[in-house]
């Protein structure tokens, strides 16, 4: 990687812990029950994630690919939207599977993300009451299979 290669991906990463270190502050001082619908919500995107080709249980296989659809820009421009559309719920939800694959991508923040997943750990006893609601209170399915197992690689202990 030469100079300017370098310059780029410094700056890129520096944003991408400024951000990551925003969102894990922000799960923090969330409650548990708060962090089940946040979690609940999370496997409910990620599923559909997956669906389209994203390894959301096994992120550290990711590889940046030529579809527009599997480029964590995708990921980044459909937060954006969210956030215009006032969607805040699942732009937050969206977030922690931003963080994790720009944390695969850029090794230096993956401790941060490695936090995030800890504090959304919080939440595990509250997703299947939070995923309930969310249903009623929608009249859709909240599809939040996979919860109770960190992504490889961004489990506390590895």
């Amino acid at each position: 990687m030469g100079f300017l290669g370098r310059i780029f991906r410094n700056v890129g990463t520096s944003a991408y812990r400024k951000e990551i270190e925003h969102y894990r502050d922000f799960v923090r001082g969330m409650d548990s029950e708060e962090l089940g619908s946040l979690l609940a919500l999370s496997f409910h995107i990620g599923n559909g994630l997956s669906e389209v080709g994203w390894p959301i249980h096994d992120p550290m296989s990711y590889q940046v690919s030529e579809d527009s659809k599997l480029s964590v820009i995708y990921l980044r421009q459909i937060y954006s939207q969210f956030q215009k559309q006032g969607q805040n719920s699942d732009a937050a939800a969206l977030a922690i599977w931003l963080h994790t694959f720009r944390a695969v991508m850029a090794g230096e923040i993956r401790y941060i993300a490695k936090e995030c997943w800890a504090e959304l750990a919080r939440g595990r006893p509250y997703v299947q009451a939070a995923a309930e609601s969310m249903s009623a209170l929608t009249g859709k399915s909240i599809n939040y299979s996979g919860y109770q197992n960190f992504p490889v690689g961004f489990d506390q202990n590895s």
